[in-house]
């Protein structure tokens, strides 16, 4: 169903749309957010977030938007026992009556299809946006702007979509304060590592070179190694080449500290 139904709604998708869409990534996402901040001097950004959006998306509004590109009964009355299926929990299944099951094979799609309905209403009221799944930036060039462009967002994805805008997350903010966006914190000139990001890797690498674990040196960096390539090849799109020097010698004094137990 899923390779039937993605290249039939990509030609539909925002083109700054990024989350669980072939060969796009968070890369590409982060690299628009700062291309509209850095080059169109947009400035001013509305950071959005949904509460428990997989978990809200209503089943007709989901069939209703399919039915625009998909006539096919059979196809409609597939997803719809999809979204019907219910949910395991230990020995017996939950119905559910909204949301599309978060796991699910189809649940990506059908979440874009649902939130691209939201990227073509701001597109045709020339807003631009940067959404990676239910990350939403709008980029602005004033502070007015933005104010204006959360109202317009906020009730077009409550009372359209009928999802719910966390308003307490929900901020608007400028590349002077920084963007927080998939892991990294965009500046005007310079995007950086979020602070959590980092604390969450040293701890995951104390917790694998560790003096007392009773492995060897060549274990414990085969251990550590695959950590180290998915951090590094994540977080290079940032600028961070004093930080992963510093990370380096202090995962290297580490290493030693094994070395000298054994």
């Amino acid at each position: 169903l899923l390779t039937i139904l993605q290249p039939i709604y990509e030609e539909d998708f925002h083109p700054s749309s990024y989350g669980y869409r072939p060969r796009r990534s968070c890369h590409q996402a982060i690299s628009k957010a700062s291309l509209f901040m850095r080059k169109y001097e947009l400035h001013h950004v509305v950071d959005m977030d949904l509460s428990r959006c997989f978990d809200t998306l209503d089943h007709d509004l989901i069939l209703k938007f399919m039915r625009k590109r998909v006539s096919d009964g059979s196809i409609l009355a597939l997803v719809n026992k999809f979204l019907k299926s219910g949910v395991m929990k230990g020995n017996r299944i939950d119905e559910v009556t909204e949301g599309s099951p978060q796991g699910g094979v189809i649940s990506p799609l059908l979440a874009n299809i649902y939130l691209n309905e939201f990227d073509q209403f701001m597109m045709k009221r020339n807003y631009r946006i940067v959404r990676y799944a239910d990350d939403i930036l709008i980029m602005c060039s004033s502070q007015r702007s933005a104010s204006h462009a959360l109202d317009v967002a906020t009730d077009f994805l409550e009372n359209t979509l009928r999802l719910t805008v966390n308003r307490e997350k929900t901020h608007i903010t400028d590349g002077l304060r920084g963007v927080r966006f998939l892991g990294v914190v965009i500046f005007n000139r310079y995007t950086v590592i979020q602070d959590e990001k980092i604390k969450a890797f040293k701890m995951k690498v104390k917790s694998l070179t560790k003096k007392c674990q009773g492995m060897n040196l060549e274990m414990v960096i085969r251990r550590l190694n695959p950590l180290l390539r998915g951090f590094g090849n994540y977080f290079r799109i940032a600028n961070c080449k004093n930080l992963f020097k510093s990370l380096m010698e202090w995962i290297r004094r580490r290493l030693r500290a094994v070395q000298l137990k054994l």
